[in-house]
């Protein structure tokens, strides 16, 4: 009897957790604890009144910064700034395929390609304009169906989804 009444309570405590509370409006008096400070209609406001998301992955000495400028929650524009350390390539291969990639991409609209380099890095800057680009440019940057509200790419979907695959990521 007692195994079954353990279980019930585990069924119900499970139950609970996985159901949706209903909103309310919180009173002054209520203080957040460590655990309610995460509330996504929060980081949704706080999204809200910045402008620009960066996120950043280092791997093996190399660095992507994907940038994303954006307005009222709506990801406007897509700024991917690769950098390729010597230690790691071969300078050569790098800009013989940066002169390839120049060439691929001239004709696609709302893209832009620039190169530089330092004494350690090749750096590969790619800026899409999301009004612009191609769905296959929009897929191969992330911005896929999964990060959509309605009618366009939601950046609180997109610092989740990015923040999923070891990217830090920071409001500017």
């Amino acid at each position: 009897m007692k195994k079954i009444l353990f279980g019930l309570l585990a069924l119900v405590l499970i139950a609970g957790c996985s159901t949706k509370p209903a909103e309310t409006t919180p009173t002054p008096e209520t203080v957040p604890t460590a655990e309610t400070t995460a509330i996504p209609d929060a980081d949704k406001n706080t999204m809200s009144e910045k402008s620009v998301l960066q996120c950043t992955m280092e791997s093996d000495g190399d660095m992507v910064v994907r940038t994303y400028a954006y307005t009222d929650n709506k990801v406007t524009n897509v700024v991917v700034e690769t950098s390729y350390s010597f230690a790691n390539h071969d300078i050569a291969d790098l800009k013989n395929q940066i002169e390839s990639d120049k060439e691929f991409y001239a004709t696609e609209k709302g893209l832009t390609l620039e190169s530089s380099e330092t004494d350690k890095y090749v750096t590969i800057k790619m800026t899409y304009d999301v009004a612009l680009i191609s769905d296959d440019m929009k897929y191969a940057i992330g911005l896929t169906d999964d990060v959509k509200t309605d009618d366009y790419y939601d950046i609180n979907k997109v610092k989740a989804a990015v923040e999923n695959t070891n990217n830090t990521c920071e409001l500017k």
